[in-house]
C-alpha cells in the first residue's frame, strides 16, 4: 500500500434543497453544530488524527456549502498514512453520524424501557406496547456515552426546523453522487430533541461557620421526610435540609428560634452540572452542623445547650 505525506483531504458538499434563498441564521447555526458533531466523532473514534475543516469558495447562487476535510496524523504517532485507510476514516465518521441520526429519530428525548443485546451486533430497544427497534450496538454505546455530540446534532436540526424553506439536506463527497447523509424536512423535528442520556454531574462545596438568618422554622418535621428550614444566606432566601442530629435533639428538648435569629452553621451547597450551558447550577443546601445561635433580642452568642433568653 502506498504511503502518502501525513495529510489526506476529502471534499464534501452539504446541500440545502428548497427555495432560492436561505435564512442566514439557519445556514450558519446548522453548520456550526453539524461541524461540532463531526469533530467530536473524530476525536472520540480517531484520537490519533486531527481534523481540520475549512470552507472553499461557494458558487454564486448556490446553497451548496463546500467543505474541505483534512485528516492529519498527530505529530510523532505516524510518519505517513495510507490512502485507503484515510478514506475509510472519513467514511466511518459519516457512517457513525448517519447511524446517530437513525437512533436519535427513534429515541427523540425518551429512554427505552428495556435493552437486550443480541449476538448479531445489534441491540433490541423496547418502548413498550410492541414498540421495538433493532439498532447497532456500538453506535448505541457511542450515542449514550456522548450526549454532547448528540446535542450538537440536535441543535443543528433545530436551526433547520425553524426555516420552512429548507426541504432537505444532503451531505456527499464531491466526486460521489451517493450522499453520505440525506435528511428530509419531515425528520427535522424529531432530530431536534436533546439527548435523553444527558447526565447530571453533581458536586458540592462545604462552607464552615457561615451565618444564616432564620426565616421559617420547622419544629415538627414529618416522620420519614427531609427536615427543611428556610433561611436567608448571603441575602438570598434558601431552603436547607438539616442533617445535624445533635441540633435535632436540642429542638426535641425544647430549644426554640424565631424569624430574624441567626445560626452559625456548616453549610453544604449542592450543585449540578448543566451540560447545555456548561455551568454549575445550585441544586440545594444542607445544614451539616449548627454551632451556635445568635438571638435577635440580645445580639449575643448563646452557646448550646443554654436556652434562649426569656
Amino acid at each position: 500500500m502506498t504511503l502518502l505525506t501525513p495529510q489526506v483531504q476529502e471534499r464534501i458538499n452539504y446541500r440545502y434543497k428548497g427555495n432560492d434563498y436561505i435564512e442566514a441564521y439557519s445556514l450558519y447555526n446548522s453548520q456550526l453544530h453539524f461541524l461540532n458533531a463531526i469533530k467530536s466523532i473524530q476525536k472520540k473514534e480517531f484520537p490519533q488524527l486531527e481534523l481540520n475543516i475549512t470552507v472553499e469558495a461557494s458558487v454564486k447562487g448556490s446553497h451548496v456549502v463546500p467543505i474541505l476535510l483534512e485528516l492529519i496524523p498527530l505529530q510523532g504517532l505516524f510518519a505517513g498514512i495510507a490512502l485507503k485507510e484515510s478514506v475509510e476514516y472519513i467514511k466511518s465518521i459519516f457512517e457513525i453520524f448517519q447511524n446517530l441520526l437513525e437512533i436519535h429519530k427513534i429515541l427523540k428525548d425518551e429512554k427505552p424501557i428495556n435493552e437486550t443485546i443480541n449476538n448479531n451486533g445489534t441491540t433490541e430497544i423496547n418502548f413498550g406496547s410492541n414498540n421495538v427497534f433493532h439498532i447497532d450496538t456500538l453506535t448505541l454505546k457511542f450515542y449514550k456515552e456522548n450526549p454532547n455530540t448528540v446535542n450538537e446534532i440536535a441543535q443543528s436540526f433545530k436551526a433547520l426546523e425553524k426555516n420552512e424553506e429548507i426541504e432537505e439536506i444532503e451531505i456527499s463527497a464531491v466526486n460521489n453522487i451517493t450522499p453520505f447523509v440525506a435528511v428530509n424536512r419531515k425528520d427535522f423535528e424529531s432530530l431536534s430533541h436533546s439527548s435523553p442520556f444527558l447526565k447530571e454531574e453533581e458536586s458540592f462545596k462545604d462552607r464552615t461557620h457561615v451565618t444564616v438568618f432564620v426565616k421559617t422554622t420547622n419544629f415538627y418535621p414529618a416522620k420519614g421526610r427531609a427536615w427543611i428550614w428556610e433561611f436567608i444566606y448571603n441575602g438570598v432566601p434558601i431552603k436547607a435540609k438539616i442533617v445535624d442530629k445533635d441540633f435535632e435533639d436540642l429542638i426535641n428538648q425544647g430549644i426554640r428560634f424565631g424569624q430574624g435569629d441567626r445560626l452559625d452553621v456548616d453549610l453544604r451547597i449542592l450543585y449540578k452540572k448543566d451540560l447545555k450551558l456548561n455551568t454549575n447550577l445550585v441544586k440545594g443546601y444542607e445544614v451539616l452542623k449548627v454551632h451556635n445561635p445568635i438571638y435577635r433580642d440580645t445580639n449575643k452568642n448563646s452557646m448550646f445547650p443554654h436556652s434562649p433568653p426569656s
